[in-house]
């Protein structure tokens, strides 16, 4: 294994997935129902009742996430980035 790396499961995935839509604003419900979670907000009664499948929301959260993405592969700065000038010496 080459140095600096971490061995890695698919799990992983889910989790950086569902931790950066959170950090993107993404409702936990939404990131729930992308993750086919049935505890947390769903979890209980509530699982018996709330019967909308989020397909809106899902796929809106889903090209948040894709933009997020490939912005962070193609170096696009972020919308909130303000490039600083270079100091001089």
């Amino acid at each position: 294994m080459p140095p600096n790396t971490v061995p890695w499961v698919l799990h992983d995935v889910r989790r950086t997935v569902a931790s950066g839509m959170a950090r993107l604003g993404i409702n936990l419900p939404v990131i729930e129902k992308l993750l086919n979670h049935v505890s947390g907000s769903f979890g209980g009664i509530v699982s018996v009742y709330q019967r909308h499948d989020f397909a809106e929301p899902k796929r809106a959260a889903m090209q948040a996430w894709a933009n997020f993405v490939e912005r962070l592969v193609s170096g696009e700065a972020a919308g909130n980035v303000i490039e600083l000038a270079t100091v001089r010496a």
